[in-house]
């Protein structure tokens, strides 16, 4: 659908348009955070989509990360996957397989630095 989109926000969540951008709504609010460095809609299932995380800048105003956020149902819902694995980590890019919408490969780093 063109006219719907979803757009990760540094220290602002992940949000989604069904109008090509007149109004957004907020899909992450009340999850374990708002700092995101990726996101991908599986090619195969436009219903998942996984966020990454934590700010990939790497100064000392980035927030870092908890985890992966995946939702199978079009942002509504979100399980966070990876902790402790992820923890105070940045995704910096995730791409998931035109086939399977639950295999993915995302790009991170580690920081010490940022805001919990």
């Amino acid at each position: 659908d063109a006219n719907h989109w979803y757009i990760g926000a540094a220290s602002g969540g992940a949000w989604e348009t069904k109008d090509s951008g007149a109004s957004w709504v907020s899909c992450t609010d009340g999850e374990v955070s708002l700092f995101m460095g990726a996101l991908a809609i599986a090619p195969s299932d436009p219903k998942v989509i996984y966020a990454g995380t934590g700010e990939p800048g790497g100064g000392g105003g980035c927030g870092v990360g908890y985890g992966l956020l995946k939702s199978v149902d079009a942002g509504e819902h979100w399980t966070l996957l990876g902790i402790p694995e992820f923890e105070r980590t940045a995704f910096q890019g995730i791409l998931v397989s035109p086939s399977d919408a639950g295999t993915l490969v995302a790009a991170t780093t580690w920081s010490s630095l940022g805001v919990a």
